[in-house]
């Protein structure tokens, strides 16, 4: 649509989408609705759910690989043009159909994470370690084409991991701290990929545009290698009563 009909062009349409999103929320059934326990608003929620988190290494370690692996690796709104466009020399069309074809393998990827019960732990290290694998070899690509073929299975790694991250942070995290748990993973994700997209830029700028895919890939797998370190190490919890007792592996 930039290509032929402008820009201005996209925000139209980006708008008018979320009549479907308004539709899907208005037919919800409220009689369908499965209650959940609710914490009680009170000063210090933020305060007492960072020390719910740093106590239960489950709940932390999903949050932490978010941020690192948003920092670094999920700036595809900005190293997909550069790629295309410093390193293949081609325009606006050609990175909408670059896009276009990888989000195919996103939906893709959230039907196959939609399909499975994962072991929180184990499930994350593997995608972690496709993701990582795939974001090395999109950065090798030596044509455009190759990078728009490739780009199918590098969605569906991003979604599968973004997915199973968030499902390995929701069944760690008791009903009642579900919500705030959850606002701390929406800041490790939309929180730090503006702050690595400043930094991808500086990367790109110096270097290459295909050395932030590198960089995206080690972080990933390295994330995967520390989740499989941790699990050897004991971790603690801590019980009704305040008491600290050793829970061992995951």
């Amino acid at each position: 649509m930039v290509a032929v009909t402008g820009i201005a062009s996209c925000f139209y349409a980006n708008a008018v989408s979320y009549v479907v999103v308004l539709v899907a929320l208005a037919s919800i059934r409220r009689e369908a609705l499965v209650p959940r326990p609710l914490g009680a608003r009170a000063r210090g929620s933020v305060r007492a759910a960072v020390a719910y988190v740093r106590q239960r290494p489950p709940v932390r370690r999903p949050l932490v690989v978010m941020a690192v692996v948003g920092l670094v690796a999920l700036n595809f709104q900005l190293t997909f043009p550069a790629m295309v466009r410093f390193q293949f020399g081609l325009g606006a069309g050609a990175v909408g159909t670059a896009m276009s074809v990888s989000a195919i393998g996103s939906i893709l990827g959230g039907l196959f994470a939609a399909g499975v019960t994962p072991n929180p732990r184990r499930t994350l290290m593997w995608v972690l370690v496709g993701f990582g694998a795939m974001l090395v070899v999109v950065a090798a690509a030596p044509s455009y084409a190759v990078f728009v073929v490739l780009g199918i299975p590098l969605g569906f790694a991003s979604a599968s991991f973004q997915a199973i991250d968030t499902v390995a942070v929701q069944q760690a995290t008791e009903p009642e701290m579900q919500g705030r748990v959850m606002a701390l993973h929406q800041m490790a994700w939309f929180g730090s990929t503006p702050i690595g997209a400043i930094a991808m830029g500086w990367v790109i700028q110096a270097t290459s545009p295909r050395v932030p895919f590198v960089l995206g890939g080690f972080a990933a797998i390295g994330s995967a290698v520390a989740l499989r370190s941790a699990s050897h190490r004991p971790a603690t919890a801590p019980t009704r009563d305040g008491v600290l007792v050793a829970v061992g592996r995951e």
